[in-house]
């Protein structure tokens, strides 16, 4: 599972502005085989991109979330996985609808809740969760056929 050394953090400035596939290849330093996959993908509105970046975790922390948003499991009657890995990053996840997005960190916090933080600005009841982020997420999504959208959505964040 790759660690990226560029954290895709959030930087806010990038968040509302639309792209190109090399843009968003760009951006989030992942190559000119990832802004050739981008480009190949069908539109569709329901079908995020993740980009994690697992900051300090194990790699038996990492395997954990990748075997939780790729097993075979039985979703509303069918068998499905909540995501696909995308090339070799280890860190690009394509989930299939926004529903598989949210079922598999509903999964994830009801297992694995160590993994989830809450924003440092964050002002209510302090719980078990850390304000220390564990991994830190970027979510791409499309803006017409051939224009992305990159969206400082964290998959771990509890906000």
């Amino acid at each position: 599972m790759a660690n990226s050394s560029d954290s895709v953090t959030s930087d806010e400035s990038f968040a509302p502005a639309i792209h190109t596939a090399n843009e968003v290849a760009e951006l989030l330093h992942l190559g000119q085989d990832f802004a050739s996959y981008l480009e190949k993908q069908p539109y569709s509105e329901d079908d995020p991109i993740v980009v994690f970046d697992f900051l300090n975790l194990k790699e038996e922390q990492k395997l954990l979330i990748f075997n939780v948003l790729t097993s075979m499991r039985n979703i509303g009657g069918k068998m499905t996985v909540f995501a696909t890995l995308v090339g070799t990053y280890g860190n690009v996840f394509k989930f299939a609808t926004l529903d598989l997005y949210n079922l598999a960190r509903r999964e994830l916090l009801c297992n694995y809740s160590w993994l989830f933080f809450y924003p440092s600005d964050f002002n209510g009841p302090k719980t078990q969760f850390s304000a220390v982020p564990t991994v830190t997420s970027v979510v791409i999504t499309f803006y017409s056929e051939k224009k992305f959208e990159v969206h400082d959505w964290q998959f771990f964040e509890l906000a």
